[in-house]
């Protein structure tokens, strides 16, 4: 599966500089965090795997407290809310992605990690660019922090862990519901589509 994000916000921040360029950058950052929030809590009901349910927990609860970061600085440093212009690029960016509907810990897996990818050639350039200590600390954290996590993301779709996960599960194409494999082999019925209705059809 082969995703990726937009470029027009990162091709808009490498025009700015200085105060501008650190502004456009936490409200990018904004916008994508909530991207990564949005997305991982709903892909939560449909993770099984114990070590990706707490990488999804993890995000939640630091993108979030970021957020919150972000807006301070921008708020007491800059004096300032986020720009909508720069989160609407960035909203636009991820478009394609958002779109997309997280289905179990793999397709979660192979989502987030261009998505961290997006994060770090940011936070890459405001190393370069801003001369801001916070936006810098800021920036440094995120780099860090996700770079880590996409080791850890690709070491886990390398693993069997993922593979025993999916065989021990029974996705319905009818219903779309999802079953333990013992539940499905204890049915006494198939789904299928009667006059556009979904109907059980009795096995024999």
């Amino acid at each position: 599966m082969h995703m990726q994000m937009g470029m027009s916000g990162m091709t808009a921040l490498r025009r700015l500089s200085g105060r501008a360029f650190d502004v456009a950058f936490l409200s990018q950052m904004i916008e994508h965090h909530q991207g990564a929030v949005d997305m991982t809590r709903d892909a939560l009901p449909t993770l099984k795997n114990a070590h990706v349910q707490k990488h999804a927990q993890n995000i939640i609860a630091d993108q979030r407290k970021e957020i919150a970061e972000m807006r301070a600085i921008l708020r007491r440093g800059f004096k300032t809310q986020p720009t909508q212009a720069q989160m609407n690029l960035m909203k636009h960016d991820m478009h394609a992605m958002m779109a997309m509907k997280s289905d179990g810990d793999r397709m979660f897996l192979q989502m987030m990690i261009p998505h961290h990818r997006g994060a770090n050639e940011m936070s890459r350039l405001a190393l370069v660019k801003s001369r801001n200590p916070k936006v810098r600390s800021l920036a440094n954290r995120i780099f860090k922090a996700q770079t880590a996590e996409i080791a850890d993301f690709q070491r886990l779709l390398q693993s069997g862990a993922l593979a025993a996960a999916a065989a021990a599960t029974y996705r319905c194409p009818t219903c779309k519901m999802t079953f333990s494999a013992a539940d499905a082999k204890k049915m006494n019925y198939q789904c299928s589509m009667k006059d556009g209705k979904l109907v059980a059809v009795p096995n024999r």
